[in-house]
């Protein structure tokens, strides 16, 4: 497995409003999509797997809605 870069998408504290559409986040260094602070974001018809450590890493105050999308694994909060 060939893993391109640390996280597929990093979206940082006090973003707002962000909507991924049809994404596919797959073999990254640590997760597929980092959320940090307190940005929220929603990802839809998304596929996020064999990423190294996280399917989704959410951190501090951040947030994720999850709409028809595929995970391999679930999100993680810390």
């Amino acid at each position: 497995m060939l893993f391109r870069s640390l996280d597929g998408i990093s979206v940082p504290d006090l973003a707002k409003n962000i909507e991924l559409r049809n994404v596919k986040l797959v073999e990254n260094g640590r997760a597929g999509l980092r959320i940090g602070g307190s940005a929220v974001v929603t990802i839809r018809r998304g596929t996020i797997e064999k990423n190294l450590r996280h399917s989704i890493l959410v951190q501090e105050l951040g947030g994720a809605e999850v709409v028809e999308s595929t995970l391999d694994v679930q999100p993680t909060f810390e």
